[in-house]
């Protein structure tokens, strides 16, 4: 019985005082990001990002509610006048919408009256 707790307090032993201090320094130093992670090599770098990355959420979230707005107009349009409206503008002078909603800068709204799509797509 003696022996086998000499054997087993000897491997106890041998795995906690087996990692030298050096292994023990190098596995817990900071290691530098590879530039092909495109990690940010600061915090002030990541909140730009960040910042950056939840502007564009927004203007994405709301562009698709404008086109939602515009589509769903069409479709009361349609369903009280029994057909597709010719242009965005009927929508504006038969009071489905009070004005169309801002489109992002640099765009602006195409609309296909046979098949009532609404697309935002660039001014030019």
């Amino acid at each position: 019985m003696k022996r086998i707790m000499v054997s087993s307090l000897a491997v106890v032993a041998i795995t906690l005082f087996g990692c030298s201090k050096s292994d023990q320094s190098n596995s817990s130093a900071p290691t530098q990001p590879s530039a092909s992670t495109n990690q940010p090599d600061s915090t002030g770098q990541a909140l730009e990002k960040y910042g950056h990355t939840m502007a564009t959420a927004k203007r994405t979230a709301l562009t698709r509610t404008d086109l939602i707005t515009v589509d769903r107009a069409i479709q009361s349009f349609q369903a009280d006048r029994g057909k597709n409206p010719e242009s965005l503008d009927e929508l504006i002078k038969e009071g489905f919408l009070p004005r169309l909603p801002d489109p992002p800068k640099g765009k602006t709204y195409s609309y296909n009256p046979q098949t009532t799509e609404v697309k935002i797509v660039d001014a030019n």
